[in-house]
């Protein structure tokens, strides 16, 4: 082989090597941009989890006193039921009479 023989297959493995280069540029390019946009979604799914969390604490707070509230209300709702239930007809007729 000569030299021009030579010179003439380095000058194609260049340009080989150059759309290479430039596809690999456009790759990292991509990969970069794909990157970006994961750790975005990653932080929205973070804040999401964290609000979730909080939340689940305001809930169960809020059920701890709803259950309190229920328990403290229940020996009034017991009285309040077991005084309709000794109610007669009479008497109902009685209280609609004076609330009229």
């Amino acid at each position: 082989m000569t030299l021009t023989e030579l010179n003439e297959i380095l000058a194609e493995q260049r340009i080989k090597v150059d759309d290479q280069t430039t596809n690999c540029e456009q790759l990292l390019e991509i990969i970069g941009k794909s990157t970006d946009i994961e750790l975005e979604k990653k932080t929205l799914r973070e804040d999401k989890r964290k609000e979730i969390e909080e939340k689940k604490k305001i809930i169960s707070k809020e059920e701890t006193e709803a259950r309190k509230a229920l328990a403290e209300a229940q020996p009034a709702l017991d009285a309040a039921k077991l005084a309709l239930s000794d109610l007669d007809k009479a008497d109902i007729t009685e209280i609609r009479f004076i609330l009229d």
